[in-house]
């Protein structure tokens, strides 16, 4: 299935199609799928040994024909072959559909040495600006800052505009629970 793209540096999404794009020594061309959860550690660090407690952020591309996306994320302790055991790792299929993003199933449980949390969420392709955003985990619900919205530029080929939403998620989403979920309207 052909599928429109995202810009990794902007965030433009372009429809499926063939185009030609400057390549140069500042900008290599990256592009992520829509309909794609894309786990990421932002904090700039050394190596990654010193990211190991560092928190996740959540990238989500919206797939503009369905409004949904999935994704996965999988974590060990980043160092021994202990996830051999069956137990000693975590991994997270996430869904987002309806404007909720959840855990649709989790496998595992990380040492406690790993860092298994989510500090920040941004959705890319939005159609409508979205005003408030709610997180419920262990049977508590929490009200979120108002998104950060920003409009994305017109990708490759034109198409439609579209928005995206930053979330700071305070308190953070804790991935060795599968009972949470992430509410934008």
């Amino acid at each position: 299935t052909v599928v429109p793209r995202y810009d990794l540096y902007t965030g433009a999404l372009s429809p499926p199609g063939s185009y030609t794009v400057p390549l140069t020594m500042d900008t290599i061309p990256a592009f992520y799928r829509a309909g794609t959860v894309v786990p990421l550690k932002n904090r700039v660090r050394r190596s990654s040994a010193c990211m190991t407690l560092d928190p996740h952020t959540l990238h989500i591309y919206v797939d503009p024909a369905t409004g949904e996306a999935t994704g996965r994320l999988y974590l060990d302790d980043y160092k021994t072959k202990a996830y051999r055991d069956g137990k000693s790792f975590l991994e997270v299929l996430f869904e987002y559909k309806g404007g909720v993003l959840r855990a649709a199933s989790t496998k595992g449980a990380p040492p406690a040495e790993v860092s298994a949390e989510v500090e920040r969420v941004k959705i890319f392709g939005l159609a409508k600006r979205p005003s408030k955003a709610a997180l419920t985990q262990k049977g508590a619900t929490t009200e979120l800052q108002e998104p950060r919205v920003a409009e994305l530029p017109v990708g490759l080929g034109g198409g439609a505009a579209a928005l995206s939403a930053e979330l700071k998620v305070m308190p953070w989403i804790d991935l060795r629970s599968p009972e949470w979920s992430l509410s934008v309207q």
